[in-house]
């Protein structure tokens, strides 16, 4: 079977997001069936760019442009691998350089789409709402404009009619698909099943008008959010056209003399298809921009019962902005007052406070100001603060609140289910039997305290799960006082007479860092009862798909701001953030020569265990291009709430990228994760244990594809691949050396061993790894 080059070019609101996601998410399975599809980002809502980064480079007028070495490398890689016969690439930056990837490859085949000039017309209009800040109403064109036909046409004259394969455009609602058509060119069989909704969703009518009118307020900290949210909620919503009847029939009479003039580009039934367009746009209701005062009003109300603090955050926008062009009453359904101001819709408080608050807003305290984040905050009397017991951990909280007063659900302990997992929802990881079964505490602690939650001995853990309820604590101070702080610490140590907490690396530092001084730390050996104790719900979840909230982001800017940490002219502009230190106890093989490597092409090497906290979201905040060896230094960036500089992370765990993405594209607007590893099995055993940690695996990277990877991401000279191979090979022995003695002894722990070995024969045998057979001598 002869090789095949097939160039996905869209053209743009052709479905290119649909197909990227469908492709990119079953790249094994399209490898497995001989077609290799190199990959790509993709963003939450399942939105790519495609992989045209792979074969072109950023021109000096900042366009993407073919590279011939670039493509010459892919292509001799294809030609090389013998289970592949397919290459295929995806992305609408093609479209544009068509003509050129022809000319570079005289046998490449193009596939395209093209879509009813009317529907295009409407969709790029919708994205220009969407996306791009538009605030006017849709303005039609008197003239169809079929400029992309035309150009499709063009460089079908090109290649071989063989080589040229063009289809209609299909909604998911048509009984058609692109999908199915792109499965047809590759002649392959398997499921045309996106596995989600719709990607890219165009926006409904009420959401489309809400957008537009937002669009004219500086919404950019929500953008993200706001948009995902409106995305859901048309979802699956009625179609609509903004074009009269007058200007279709007139469109129609332009298409019916025109279409002949294209006939080439389709077959007969795909003209169908497209003609079956223009009939679905004539059904189609017809809304007048004009009119929408009911439609915007209604999908308001429904944002601000679904998402109550994006609501609050755009009220807060609006409410601080001049005098704008817009609709006074609908301004005014953005107002916050009342306990709703302070307070969201969170559940109303003891009766003591809200005295209190009432009070605070009638100017006779400082409370008045308080905005807690996602509009949650609860004082609960006479709560029992229970210590964690034994066997806590993180998946599995045995310790918290409880009280005969109702506490609020927020105040258990949340985290996200696992990466492998398609809920996306928060999980109870609370461990309420337990709570239960504590014996009463009657002392009660006099005065106000406040919850900081469990603490979780491990430093990355401590970061993601143990630090995220504290926004609201300095502005209740303000009428409270120097309010201690509850933590729970996972463990304690018995030293002679003294019990003392094993607590995270940095913990005073970090939590001084979030405005917690030392002195106001309670850290209770025992279960304590406090008069009253506020409680706010955590900003933050770990292995949460969605990114933190605008007001979260807001107070961690504001702890920069007060801990002095801004960017430095005189701190390195590129950073690798190494993991050197580490290579026993979690670490991908031949770090070490890549860090040598990457210091050659001007970037500083910078271990973090080795600064302090302020130190080092100073670096972070100075840099420009910034490399992170995955680990725990990720985390620290939850302590951040803006990054400028370019992030690139290089993962040494399967799937990792999903934990951390959403973390990091909520303060950092470029990102990429490199992923394609190999782990190991752990031989890491800790102390009176008999299972093996995690997170303390060695993994070998693929170091063809890293090269790739650091070329065209980071513009890196060539990477020697041999050599870095060879330092991995090296790494993978010291690893197991460090360990095999201690672990042959117990037949419970020899098991580790053994599938390590038989891990590393697979690779050698695969020639993966350049090791003898005899590598354990």
């Amino acid at each position: 079977m002869s090789k095949r080059v097939i160039f996905h070019i869209g053209p743009p609101k052709t479905g290119s997001s649909a197909i990227q996601h469908f492709l990119h998410s079953r790249r094994d399975t399209l490898s497995r069936l001989g077609v290799d599809y190199p990959k790509h980002d993709i963003d939450g809502n399942g939105i790519s760019s495609g992989n045209a980064r792979v074969v072109c480079k950023v021109d000096e007028h900042g366009k993407l442009a073919l590279d011939a070495q670039k493509l010459k490398a892919v292509i001799n890689k294809f030609h090389a691998s013998p289970e592949h016969q397919i290459l295929l690439f995806s992305s609408e930056s093609f479209f544009r350089i068509a003509t050129d990837i022809v000319d570079a490859l005289p046998d490449v085949e193009i596939l395209c789409f093209i879509r009813n000039p009317i529907e295009y017309q409407l969709s790029i209009y919708n994205q220009s709402v969407k996306r791009h800040g538009n605030t006017k109403p849709f303005s039609a064109g008197r003239r169809l404009n079929l400029g992309q036909w035309q150009r499709l046409q063009s460089l079908q004259k090109r290649v071989s009619p063989s080589c040229f394969h063009c289809f209609a455009f299909k909604l998911p609602e048509d009984n058609g698909s692109i999908i199915q058509d792109l499965l047809g060119v590759l002649d392959i069989d398997m499921p045309a099943d996106t596995g989600r909704g719709a990607i890219n969703t165009s926006y409904s009518y009420p959401a489309l008008e809400l957008k537009r009118w937002l669009n004219q307020f500086p919404i950019s900290a929500v953008q993200a959010e706001l948009d995902a949210y409106l995305q859901s909620v048309s979802d699956g919503k009625s179609r609509y056209r903004l074009i009269d009847d007058n200007l279709l029939a007139d469109y129609k009479s332009q298409l019916s003399s025109t279409a002949s003039d294209f006939s080439s580009l389709l077959s007969e039934h795909e003209w169908e298809w497209l003609a079956g367009a223009h009939e679905k746009i004539e059904a189609l209701p017809v809304r007048d921009q004009q009119e929408n005062d009911s439609a915007v009003s209604d999908m308001l109300q429904q944002l601000k019962q679904d998402k109550p603090g994006l609501f609050r955050s755009l009220a807060s926008v609006i409410s601080s902005a001049e005098s704008v062009e817009g609709d006074a009453q609908l301004r005014a359904q953005f107002r916050l007052k009342g306990f709703h101001y302070v307070l969201g819709t969170g559940k109303m408080l003891a009766a003591g406070t809200v005295k209190r608050l009432k009070d605070a807003l009638s100017g006779r305290s400082a409370l008045a100001g308080i905005k807690p984040v996602k509009g949650k905050l609860a004082c609960v009397k006479r709560a029992e603060i229970i210590r964690q017991g034994p066997g806590s951990n993180p998946g599995i909280v045995k310790g918290g609140i409880r009280s005969a007063q109702e506490v609020p659900q927020f105040a258990a302990q949340f985290r996200c289910s696992n990466a492998r997992s398609e809920d996306p929802v928060p999980q109870n990881v609370t461990d309420g039997e337990f709570l239960v079964a504590q014996p009463e505490t009657c002392a009660v602690k006099k005065g106000e305290f406040f919850y900081g939650g469990p603490v979780f001995s491990n430093f990355g853990h401590f970061l993601a799960e143990s630090v995220h309820r504290l926004a609201p604590l300095q502005q209740i101070r303000q009428s409270y006082g120097d309010m201690p702080v509850i933590f729970l610490p996972q463990r304690f140590r018995q030293k002679s007479f003294i019990k003392k907490a094993v607590l995270p690396p940095r913990f005073y530092e970090i939590l001084e860092y979030l405005g917690v001084s030392k002195k106001n730390i309670v850290l209770p050996g025992k279960n304590i009862r406090t008069e009253s104790l506020w409680v706010s719900p955590q900003q933050s979840f770990f292995r949460a798909r969605n990114p933190v909230s605008a007001e979260y982001l807001s107070f961690l800017t504001a702890r920069e701001k007060a801990s002095g940490v801004a960017a430095d002219p005189s701190l390195p502009k590129r950073l690798y953030v190494s993991r050197e230190s580490f290579l026993m106890r979690g670490a991908f093989a031949g770090e070490g020569y890549l860090a040598a490597f990457m210091a050659r092409q001007g970037f500083t090497i910078f271990k973090p265990e080795s600064a302090d906290i302020v130190t080092q979201l100073k670096y972070y905040k100075s840099a420009e291009e910034i490399v992170f060896a995955e680990g725990a230094a990720l985390h620290v960036l939850e302590l951040m709430g803006e990054i400028q500089a370019k992030i690139t992370v290089l993962q040494r765990r399967n799937q990792t990228d999903v934990l951390f993405r959403p973390l990091l594209t909520a303060r950092c607007q470029d990102v990429a994760f490199f992923g394609d590893l190999v782990e190991l099995q752990s031989l890491y055993v800790p102390p009176k244990q008999n299972s093996a940690a995690h997170g303390s695996a060695l993994s070998f990277l693929d170091a063809d594809a890293l090269a790739d990877f650091l070329a065209e991401r980071l513009k890196c000279e060539t990477l020697d691949v041999p050599a870095l191979r060879q330092a991995s090979a090296g790494d993978v022995v010291r690893y197991y050396r460090q360990y095999a003695a201690a672990l042959a002894t117990k037949p419970v722990t020899k098991q580790y061993l053994n599938r390590f070995e038989q891990k590393v024969n697979v690779m050698i045998g695969e020639g993966k790894l350049d090791l003898p057979a005899n590598w354990k001598n």
